[in-house]
């Protein structure tokens, strides 16, 4: 358990976020992850490419990249050992089947 508490799936619910509230879209919510007091997305950047991104999610509904990597290694692993992402190499990361 990491010092922060630990992680729990809020949502796995798939939705397409409103692109004028979601800067840089089109985005597909794939999961929301809570920990503490911190919510964390895994989206979908639905533009063809089909990356994934983990990204806390401000109060305020911005998305902020995760500057610790051992928070964001920690984020990975949880949402692969729940069936969400599953990592091909490095920050690759893929929607698990």
């Amino acid at each position: 358990m990491s010092n922060y508490g630990e992680f729990k799936l809020a949502s796995n619910v798939r939705i397409n976020l409103p692109e004028d509230k979601f800067m840089n879209g089109p985005w597909v919510h794939l999961a929301t992850v809570m920990r503490g007091l911190r919510e964390y997305v895994i989206l979908l950047k639905n533009d063809g490419s089909s990356k994934i991104y983990l990204e806390e999610i401000t109060p305020t509904g911005h998305f902020k990249q995760i500057e610790d990597e051992a928070l964001w290694k920690d984020l990975l692993a949880y949402s692969t050992s729940k069936g969400l992402t599953s990592e091909v190499s490095g920050s690759e990361i893929i929607i698990a089947r």
